[in-house]
């Protein structure tokens, strides 16, 4: 009988995409009572009249396939729409067909945030759905479609802001390592649409807001900057970010008089029904069953990882080397990895120290860079580089005593900061290829230059956009033979 191949580090990811398709993340939480004309939203089918038809608005990495379904399930009952996609979208081959029956329904698409940034497109989208939703009835209804991504793709300044002046702000708060959720509080601060404002422009429609998470514990006052949620931060919160990383002088003086000035507004809003159809969860989870199928052990570390992206590469290092014997420090590498289950990760590993096999480890969340070099990259890239530095010494130890390691971390929107790849993959033979090349990690890791790095030695994982979001995903691989 043929020896059934163990998937790579690869095979996972992609497999994870598989859990993040429209109809999986939709079935059952949007059925049409065709007869009664009603809409039943959610696991408990709360019952929505859609008699006088209903409107459809989107915007994020994700919302082009969810369009899509919803165009699908409701036809005629859409009266019109708008979905803000990102930037080339169109060209990629099997997208168009997604756009088609979107227009098809009547709910025009706009395609913008080109390097997922704000730009003209997204604002030109946001002041579209602003037109659509501003003077409906309280017997209208909104299909709201939200998804990581989102905050650039629906771009509306408040008065007395440009539109380059925000870019700016992100841009700077982005280099020194911000959070997504503190550049999401400086974004509502600086929109005329988020933190609650777009439900305010529909009231007194109702509003189901149909959420798919790119943030750690699914705040959804914070994913796409929460545009149907009423904002809770302090007014102050956006102002001291700022202050926090002393990034004053690098910004203009119309941010920061807005921002220091910020008040909170209570105006009504619309009923809204938020609803997070899917997170990180799903795709983890799904790789997790695919390991057992294919007989091997598995374990689901976090959902929650964070920090600095050369950081936890290094203590993914660590676990390796845990795992491998060559290193004592499992519990703090467990806690710093913000491992849920420790116990059920540390009979895992144990169970595969007895056995030779293969040992499939799975995380998932979001990392963050502090730009310090001038060079092309993403957290994944960084973090799998940072991986690959620091298992360097033992790694010929690793190979003498019968280990076969493999690392990947990629972000499932398939976009791995400015680049064409969503992250990087390393093995065994990596860095004697770059040595072969006369590449030094170190210097391409201390110039934040990653993606030059893997792109010359092939180690890119590129799958273009996957027209989804939920952060990101890691998979290490160790067999013993």
């Amino acid at each position: 009988m043929e020896k059934i191949k163990t998937p790579s580090c690869t095979d996972f990811f992609l497999k994870s995409l598989e859990s993040l398709k429209p109809e999986s993340l939709l079935d059952g939480k949007l059925v049409l009572d065709e007869e009664n004309q009603i809409l039943q939203i959610g696991k408990d089918k709360k019952n929505v009249d859609i008699k006088n038809g209903c409107y459809v608005v989107g915007f994020g990495k994700a919302v082009l396939g969810l369009g899509a379904f919803v165009a699908k399930k409701l036809g005629k009952h859409i009266n019109c729409g708008v979905l803000s996609i990102p930037w080339g979208t169109s060209e990629i081959g099997d997208y168009q067909s997604l756009i088609d029956v979107c227009e098809a329904a009547n709910v025009k698409i706009i395609e913008g945030a080109k390097d997922n940034l704000p730009d003209e497109n997204s604002q030109k989208a946001a002041m579209a759905v602003v037109d659509l939703v501003s003077n409906l009835s309280k017997e209208d209804v909104v299909i709201v479609l939200i998804s990581g991504g989102g905050s650039a793709l629906l771009s509306l300044p408040v008065e007395g802001v440009s539109l380059g002046e925000k870019l700016q702000v992100v841009r700077v708060l982005s280099h020194t390592g911000a959070s997504i959720t503190e550049l999401n509080t400086v974004r509502k601060a600086l929109s005329g649409i988020k933190g609650g404002k777009l439900a305010e422009m529909i009231h007194p429609a109702k509003v189901i807001s149909l959420v798919l998470s790119d943030i750690i514990g699914d705040p959804l006052d914070f994913i796409a900057s929460g545009p149907t949620v009423a904002n809770s931060d302090d007014p102050k919160a956006a102002f001291n970010i700022i202050k926090k990383y002393g990034v004053f002088r690098e910004i203009s003086e119309n941010v920061i008089e807005v921002l220091s000035e910020n008040t909170r507004t209570d105006k009504d809003q619309a009923s809204v029904e938020n609803l997070v159809i899917g997170n990180n969860d799903k795709p983890l989870q799904h790789i997790h069953t695919f390991a057992e199928k294919a007989g091997i052990l598995s374990s689901i570390l976090s959902k929650k990882i964070c920090g600095e992206a050369d950081e936890i590469g290094r203590t993914f290092a660590d676990l390796a080397l845990c795992v491998c014997s060559m290193k004592d420090n499992l519990n703090e590498v467990l806690s710093n990895l913000k491992t849920e289950n420790a116990e059920e990760a540390k009979s895992v590993i144990s169970t595969f120290s007895d056995i030779n096999s293969t040992l499939a480890i799975f995380g998932g969340g979001e990392t963050t860079v502090t730009v310090k070099g001038d060079g092309k990259g993403g957290r994944n890239q960084e973090m799998v580089l940072s991986f690959g530095i620091a298992l360097e010494e033992a790694r010929q130890s690793l190979q003498e005593n019968g280990y076969g390691i493999e690392f990947l971390s990629c972000g499932t929107d398939g976009i791995d900061g400015p680049t064409d790849s969503a992250g990087a993959v390393w093995n065994m033979k990596c860095f004697d290829l770059a040595k072969e090349k006369k590449l030094d990690p170190k210097q391409f890791l201390a110039n934040n230059d990653s993606y030059n790095f893997w792109n010359q030695i092939g180690c890119l994982v590129n799958t273009g956009h996957t027209g989804t979001n939920v952060m990101d995903i890691q998979v290490l691989l160790i067999t013993k033979m």
